[in-house]
């Protein structure tokens, strides 16, 4: 896959501000997340600006992979900025999920 300048723009720019917050996810944990986008800003399919954003969150170390994230909230909105919000989820309320990592619900189990 071969980034465009600007995507590998925003990629620098979010990953210096996103570093500049305090905050992360315990690894392993599942995760959900919530994110605002700026409608004034983009014209691409909200599906398609998720993948991106969930990814520099794992690149940056501020959630495990996101194969564990199960749940995700989005829309546009008026501001002006990206919001985006994660939350630790439950073991309980996610352990039924068909293939479930066993060994993930393991060592969550035992913390």
């Amino acid at each position: 896959m071969v980034s465009s300048k600007q995507y590998n723009a925003w990629q620098a720019e979010a990953g210096a501000e996103l570093m500049s917050q305090r905050g992360r996810l315990p690894d392993p944990c599942y995760w959900s997340s919530e994110i605002l986008i700026p409608a004034s800003k983009t014209k691409a399919d909200l599906d398609n600006l998720l993948k991106p954003i969930h990814d520099l969150l794992v690149k940056h170390q501020r959630v495990p992979d996101d194969r564990y994230k199960v749940s995700v909230r989005a829309q546009f909105w008026k501001g002006d900025h990206l919001v985006v919000a994660v939350k630790l989820e439950e073991i309980s309320k996610w352990s039924i999920i068909k293939g479930a990592s066993k060994a993930l619900i393991k060592k969550l189990t035992a913390q």
